[in-house]
């Protein structure tokens, strides 16, 4: 509630709020002009926090560098369960159309990966015998968000069921797509 927050509350909430933006606008190839228009601050100060950010998370940038590399020599991104993505773009003479296909390519490798383990979550819980027999299921599905119903008396043991489905998608091991 924005009226009770103390002042440092708040200002921990803006902060968060920049690292969030910072953090998604960097792995989306966002670059300072942009991080700068979103975060209301000037573009020497959003190329200071995008440095800052790939120092102190330098898996980030060698996330982003190998997947434009990989696409770059198979023209496709796949996700974890191998779901593909054509991109043959990321090869363009045209600057714009290949630097759309480099955010593509790492916006289809995070986004796609989340889709896959929220649908491996969904089958998990869908197909579970003992949330069917405790009446509960799902009700809707937002982005990596899964909204279950049921009974509240069995909500207690309903919870760390969907809980356990939700951390463990895949159950024992990774399955790949046909």
């Amino acid at each position: 509630d924005n009226d009770t927050a103390t002042k440092e509350q708040k200002e921990i909430c803006i902060k968060r709020s920049g690292a969030k933006t910072c953090g998604f606008a960097i792995m989306y190839g966002s670059g300072p002009g942009n991080i700068a228009s979103q975060l209301h601050i000037t573009i020497d100060e959003a190329s200071e926090l995008i440095y800052l950010y790939l120092n102190g998370f330098p898996g980030v940038k060698e996330l982003i560098t190998d997947t434009h590399r990989r696409c770059r020599r198979q023209g496709f991104v796949t996700t974890l369960l191998g779901r593909r993505r054509n991109l043959p773009q990321i090869n363009s003479p045209d600057r714009a159309l290949r630097s759309s296909a480099e955010r593509q390519s790492v916006n289809a490798i995070i986004q796609g990966t989340a889709a896959d383990i929220t649908k491996a979550a969904m089958r998990r819980i869908f197909r579970s015998k003992k949330l069917r027999q405790m009446n509960y299921g799902i009700l809707n599905q937002i982005h990596d968000e899964i909204v279950n119903e049921g009974p509240e008396q069995h909500s207690d043991e309903a919870l760390p069921l969907v809980k356990h489905y939700m951390l463990n998608p895949f159950g024992d091991g990774i399955p790949v797509l046909d």
